[in-house]
């Protein structure tokens, strides 16, 4: 008996096609290309946003809580969103650390002249988050002129 694929849709919008019955019994088609099952698709982990809330880039130091997680996790991707537009005048230091190590992941300067919603995708020291690390956000402060962001990080149960 043949059947159709069948697509699906997780919460996320993205779309998963489940192979033919014939596909699932020889895992291969024509180009001789894997085909990616649904059994093969349960191994995969789940991966969550957290959002910090925005931080002045001109108010004083903060250092803020973005997550703490009692499972080990792996940081996928982490991005800044500008939340108000920044200034031309010099950017300040952004750090994303852990409690023992305030730049454990990230360290760098924010962007200057940038409108508002503009983000940038952040190249992370390292991604690993132990079991009971708290990762922080750390803005120096100080600017002159305008600029509010938001830490985006995107995590994977490993």
């Amino acid at each position: 008996m043949e059947t159709q694929p069948l697509t699906i849709k997780t919460k996320e919008e993205e779309e998963i096609i489940i192979p033919k019955l014939s596909q699932i019994i020889e895992p291969q088609n024509e180009q001789n290309e894997k085909i990616i099952l649904f059994r093969d698709l349960l191994d995969k982990p789940p991966f969550y946003q957290r959002t910090s809330v925005s931080v002045d880039l001109s108010g004083a130091t903060v250092t803020l809580i973005c997550f703490h997680f009692e499972k080990p996790v792996k940081i996928r991707r982490a991005f800044l969103l500008y939340t108000e537009a920044s200034s031309a005048d010099a950017g300040v230091t952004i750090k994303i650390g852990k409690e023992t190590d305030d730049d454990y992941y990230y360290t760098g300067t924010s962007e200057v002249s940038k409108p508002q919603w503009y983000t940038k995708e952040l190249t992370l020291l390292k991604r690993d988050v132990a079991i009971g690390d708290t990762v922080l956000f750390t803005s120096a402060g100080g600017k002159t002129g305008t600029g509010e962001i938001m830490l985006i990080l995107e995590v994977a149960f490993k």
